[in-house]
């Protein structure tokens, strides 16, 4: 395959974890991929206290979000008791859909993610918004390193993000899934419960 140019214009990509590590390994598997070279990479280290109602306050264009967390212990990633919420909020916002969940310290030796541990987040874990996003190929993981095929699906990932294609295109099955405040600016909860019942 042909690696995709963008001439001079760099695919501006933001990682944000609650961990320097994770921040620093991630943003090394980004820049070497060689699938999609042309990438501007940054980073953003959270803070915990700062994630609810969190504000992504970056004026420059952003193509692509990637949110890395360490799986330790309970993973709360999304939705009412999840740390990145609000952050997945802006961030889709902000890219047009174009987020990417990293979990860590979970080994995949054949799949793009855990499929046992994202459908325990998912149904039992009350994070439904994760297998949205597993479902719509927006969540991998891995122990210390991607594998081959998750490396390629970071490569396309990447790829869309470049051509501003629209993630949900083939995935019109789960549009429904998204919550409505991530779609909308200033959505109130109240309508969200509202569709739901």
């Amino acid at each position: 395959a042909d690696t995709p140019t963008r001439g001079v214009k760099p695919l501006q990509v933001l990682v944000m974890s609650l961990q320097s590590r994770e921040l620093s390994e991630m943003e090394s598997i980004l820049s070497s991929t060689p699938a999609f070279p042309a990438c501007e990479v940054s980073t953003l280290q959270l803070k915990r206290n700062q994630l609810r109602g969190f504000r992504l306050e970056n004026p420059e264009p952003l193509e692509m979000a990637v949110i890395v967390h360490r799986n330790e212990g309970r993973v709360l990633l999304t939705d009412r008791n999840g740390f990145y919420n609000d952050v997945l909020r802006q961030a889709w916002r902000k890219t047009g859909g174009h987020v990417l969940v990293v979990l860590t310290k979970a080994p995949t030796p054949s799949a793009l993610f855990d499929e046992k541990l994202v459908q325990g987040l998912a149904g039992g874990g009350g994070q439904p918004t994760t297998g949205m996003l597993s479902k719509i190929g927006r969540v991998l993981t891995w122990d210390s390193a991607p594998s081959p095929q998750q490396n390629d699906a970071l490569g396309e990932l990447l790829d869309s993000a470049g051509r501003s294609g629209d993630p949900l295109e083939k995935h019109l099955d789960v549009l429904d899934l998204v919550p409505v405040e991530w779609l909308q600016d200033d959505a109130p909860a109240l309508l969200y419960r509202c569709q739901l019942l």
